[in-house]
């Protein structure tokens, strides 16, 4: 039986290129937060069906997504893990998407019921509005 730090680990190791199987992990009723999203981006999704399409949508926005560093830990909690993670992918102008990422998750009968991403709001608010600007211009 794999422990909360193998699961955690194939979780995040599955996005984006396996995303239906990152989604499929998921408890039906995970809670997903992000802290420190952009502004006007909401920040906590609840359930498989409302994470789902963020997952989703992440090859729309990043070309090649890659870790660059992924390390996983356990706590004392054996349901409880975190990593922490740095990545890179292309932009459609051209450019590279970095951040850095502390991630907590929370395993249960092999399945994610609590997922915390913090990153860099930054790098995500300039690859969000790159990726506008190029489906603007592209006359999308």
């Amino acid at each position: 039986m794999q422990n909360a730090v193998d699961i955690f680990r194939e979780f995040l190791e599955s996005f984006p290129d396996k995303r239906e199987k990152s989604i499929d992990m998921l408890h039906e009723n995970a809670v997903m937060t992000v802290p420190y999203q952009p502004e006007h981006f909401p920040n906590r999704f609840v359930g498989r069906a409302e994470i789902a399409p963020i997952f989703m949508m992440a090859p729309a926005l990043y070309r090649n997504f890659r870790w660059l560093t992924l390390e996983c830990y356990s706590t004392n909690d054996p349901t409880l893990c975190f990593a922490l993670a740095s990545s890179e992918a292309g932009l459609a102008d051209g450019s590279r998407y970095k951040n850095s990422y502390a991630m907590v998750g929370r395993i249960v009968d092999g399945k994610v019921v609590e997922f915390i991403e913090f990153l860099d709001p930054r790098e995500v608010t300039a690859a969000v509005v790159k990726e506008w600007v190029a489906l603007k211009t592209a006359g999308g």
